[in-house]
């Protein structure tokens, strides 16, 4: 039978006809979730068909489902309900990534994994992506910049107990890999949220301008201070007539509408 609102015909297929998409941007499935799954399906059937493309070798690519698919094979099933679509890499790369953020199931890591690879193996610009996530270019770039991670520090971002969030990774990426493990593990330890992070990074920086330069310590507090009041990194620059400079750091664009709108100011 036809699905007119997603232009897919839908039957059942030999499960082992499907195969894993490249484009999926999940690696880890839940053994605990497969088996309650798998014992759903065994009591209810599948409510909703996974969706396929057909591939030139008579087999079938999977698009969206890949939880149901591996659930169903656990569960002994030897066909499975699928909706068959006509689709391009670049729809297929996109309904993937998109299914797993409309089930707010996917990492962040893999999230910026899978934009990565939108853009490298499509040539899509990160407006497309973008445009494609509903999202917008800083918010693009700034999940790409969780790749610049110490690859022991990327496995360690999650939502679980013990781990790093999304918010830390954003800030610790723009450290040097030997500070992003150190301070990584100060968050764990010391149970810091993204705000406390920021702070305790603007007074290590602080400290360490001021035992640099043996600048006025009047100045350096002032520094230290005003950084812990706007969550951003401060420098004063003061000379000897009386004039000088204030100069504000951010590190990702995220963090510069933050620092905006804690100045008071909205676009």
């Amino acid at each position: 039978m036809s699905d007119p609102q997603r232009g897919a015909v839908i039957q059942r297929l030999p499960i082992d006809t499907v195969e894993r998409s490249p484009f999926q941007p999940r690696r880890e499935f839940a053994a605990v979730e497969l088996d309650q799954l798998a014992g759903s399906l065994r009591r209810h059937g599948m409510l909703q068909p996974i969706v396929v493309r057909p591939l030139a070798s008579g087999r079938y690519e999977l698009v969206a489902g890949e939880r149901r698919w591996r659930a169903a094979q656990q569960a002994g099933w030897s066909d499975i309900p699928a909706a068959i679509r006509l689709l391009t890499d670049s729809q297929a790369a996109e309904l993937a990534i998109v299914e797993n953020l409309q089930r707010q199931n996917l990492g962040a890591i893999e999230l910026a994994q899978a934009i990565a690879r939108l853009i490298a193996d499509l040539g899509l610009t990160h407006e497309e992506v973008a445009a494609t996530l509903g999202a917008e270019r800083s918010t693009v770039s700034n999940w790409l910049r969780l790749l610049d991670l110490d690859p022991e520090v990327q496995a360690q971002v999650g939502e679980g107990e013990g781990q790093l969030r999304a918010g830390h990774a954003k800030v610790l990426a723009g450290l040097k890999p030997a500070d992003q493990k150190r301070w990584a593990q100060r968050v764990v330890h010391e149970r810091l949220s993204v705000r406390q992070l920021e702070a305790q990074l603007v007074r290590a920086a602080s400290q360490q301008n001021l035992r640099k330069s043996g600048a006025n310590p009047d100045l350096a507090r002032l520094e230290r201070e005003l950084g812990e009041h706007l969550g951003t990194q401060v420098r004063i620059d003061h000379t000897r007539s009386g004039n000088g400079q204030l100069v504000l750091k951010y590190g990702t664009l995220d963090a510069l509408q933050g620092l905006l709108e804690r100045l008071g100011y909205h676009e």
